[in-house]
């Protein structure tokens, strides 16, 4: 997570009337492309959660021109919680279209980049609102996860988060703790690491 230098971010997205938005805690942006099945069971685990904290958390999807059901899965997450979503017309890539969300959608203090295979734990969201609120002299967050190996482990759905079985943690055991420097969350004996 990124924070942001002022408490104003100018909101400029072609085709969309440039305006100042007032910024809120965190936004989270997902960039997607072609993989709807799994957006879907994400967005079920994060937009219910999302939902609790109205006007601290925005959700941008960023759909990189996909030609499978994404915007039908985007128009039923709406019944869910709060989810904003830009697609690009065309296909970009997908590090232009990962690095689009931060740099023209987000309006948060504090930025993440959540991919759409990527699912929550229940509870998780009020966790990391807890963290972000309890220590504002901090510049980034680094957030450990959990990781499944698809079909295997992957839901059908996943409502208000996911806490069944997986295969391996990021770092960790998952509790809160400061670190000074990066490394020590490097974990460089295996690829396990981000």
């Amino acid at each position: 997570f990124f924070q942001a230098e002022d408490g104003i971010r100018d909101y400029k997205v072609t085709g969309v009337q440039t305006c100042a938005l007032p910024i809120s805690l965190l936004t989270i942006c997902i960039p997607t492309c072609n993989r709807s099945q799994f957006l879907q069971v994400m967005l079920q685990a994060l937009l219910p959660q999302v939902s609790e904290y109205p006007g601290l958390v925005e959700i941008w999807v960023l759909d990189n021109a996909s030609t499978d059901d994404t915007s039908v899965v985007l128009h039923q997450a709406t019944q869910l919680g709060p989810v904003n979503w830009h697609r690009q017309d065309t296909n970009v890539g997908p590090n232009r279209n990962i690095v689009f969300g931060p740099s023209n959608l987000a309006n948060g203090k504090y930025t993440w980049v959540l991919g759409d295979h990527n699912l929550v734990r229940p509870g998780a969201l009020s966790r990391l609102i807890g963290l972000l609120t309890q220590h504002p002299e901090f510049d980034v967050f680094y957030a450990s996860f959990r990781c499944a190996v698809y079909p295997n482990h992957w839901p059908e759905s996943a409502s208000c988060g996911y806490d069944g079985p997986f295969d391996y943690t990021s770092f960790g055991s998952g509790e809160d703790r400061v670190y000074n420097q990066w490394a020590q969350v490097l974990r460089v004996e295996d690829r396990k690491s981000t």
